[in-house]
């Protein structure tokens, strides 16, 4: 993976992106990738997926000297009840714990948090959106994408709640004429965005980061 970052380096690429789910899942494997790019000068900016339960201090700190400079956290949802229903945690309670704590920890470090939330799941309810809107204005996260959920074919769920999501686009839900199920979706997920992105401390903290950017060509160009 070094040698494959260094070649990528020496043909002028800026940034890497690690599309790999499981990268900081083995801690050792995970420690020795950051201390090769730190001790081989490598320098370049990179990102990365995580889960919450992953965030502990001894990964953060390493990828940070390393030059990770955002993860893609798979959070998912802020309902306890559908996290544990879904399979990401035993305890959903500890996972939207795990969740706080690991964005903390990445915004203690300058690691930007790009938040990935899903809507639409098997039995999701009116409280299940609610919890997930809560948790979210309690975040520092830098970015929010709201997905609907899609029934794949491997997916461990029934029949009828699969033919109940009925989606077949993670981003732009179809729904049948009539299908309250597909339109209610839609509207949470619209729902969370708003919350999310017209929220003040959000838009303050986007300044902070960056109000640099703002002040370039490129910028003023767009």
């Amino acid at each position: 993976v070094l040698s494959d970052i260094k070649t990528l380096q020496a043909s002028g690429v800026e940034g890497v992106v690690f599309e790999d789910d499981t990268l900081l899942c083995h801690k050792e494997h995970f420690l020795a990738l950051c201390d090769g790019m730190l001790q081989a000068g490598i320098g370049l900016p990179w990102v990365a997926n995580a889960r919450p339960d992953e965030l502990c201090h001894e990964r953060i700190k390493a990828a940070s000297s390393s030059g990770a400079v955002l993860f893609k956290l798979g959070v998912e949802s802020g309902s306890p009840r559908q996290i544990e229903q879904i399979g990401k945690s035993r305890s959903g309670l500890r996972w939207v714990e795990q969740t706080r704590d690991g964005v903390a920890l990445m915004q203690q470090y300058g690691i930007a948090a790009l938040g990935l939330m899903m809507v639409g799941l098997p039995g999701e309810t009116e409280q299940d959106v609610e919890q997930s809107r809560q948790l979210l204005q309690h975040l520092p996260l830098h970015y929010l994408q709201v997905q609907l959920f899609t029934a794949y074919p491997d997916v461990s769920i029934t029949a009828g709640q699969a033919k109940a999501a009925g989606n077949q686009n993670h981003y732009r839900l179809i729904g049948r004429e009539g299908d309250a199920s597909a339109l209610q979706a839609s509207a949470d997920q619209q729902r969370l965005y708003r919350g999310f992105y017209f929220n003040f401390s959000w838009g303050a903290r986007h300044l902070r980061s960056c109000w640099r950017w703002y002040l370039t060509a490129a910028a003023w160009k767009r």
